[in-house]
């Protein structure tokens, strides 16, 4: 091959295969990525480091491939000792019967993002809860507030009202006093 140094000094993973998913070359990088030997890969089938579940979800879309096609995606693949893997995939037709893919490890970011995403939801149940908090002891104030302060207010407005009915002579100045 032309530019097997290329090749074999990518930092990525790097895989041919044809277009049944059968490996038919791989570089060091993919064989440290996935576990595998070599020799071993070149024994598989691509859909061997496919998660069942998510191969149906996700199908590996040859058609597209065979038609010219760039496909870039994120996997779920698993190592050989069953560890799952996150990878974006970069894949794309080199020859009539072959295809290169690029493979990025992103299993370290989808863990740091879910690891963010847990403290966010974390943080918005602290900020909800004091919300909460404070809806509930502005509703005790107020309530307070109302036992204490209005009631008697209206129980003040009430005797200057009784007052007006026992006095004629001041109704005016004690029904005045109760609208205050």
């Amino acid at each position: 091959m032309k530019y097997d140094s290329l090749f074999e000094q990518a930092t990525d993973a790097i895989m041919v295969t044809d277009f049944k998913g059968n490996f038919k070359d791989v570089n060091s990088n993919c064989c440290t990525l996935f576990g595998y030997a070599k020799k071993e890969l070149l024994e598989l089938n691509v859909k061997a480091l496919l998660i069942p579940g998510h191969l149906k979800e996700n199908p590996i879309r040859f058609d597209i491939l065979a038609a010219g096609g760039t496909i870039f995606n994120q996997r779920e693949m698993v190592h050989k000792n069953g560890t799952l893997i996150y990878v974006e995939a970069n894949a794309k037709k080199i020859d009539e019967d072959c295809i290169l893919v690029i493979v990025r490890d992103i299993t370290e970011r989808k863990f740091l993002e879910k690891e963010l995403f847990q403290q966010k939801m974390q943080e918005q149940k602290k900020i909800i809860k004091a919300v909460i908090n404070a809806q509930e002891k502005k509703r005790a104030e107020i309530g307070r507030e109302l036992h204490d302060n209005v009631n008697q207010l209206l129980a003040a407005s009430k005797l200057y009202q009784h007052q007006s009915l026992k006095e004629p002579t001041k109704k005016f100045e004690y029904i005045t006093k109760s609208v205050e």
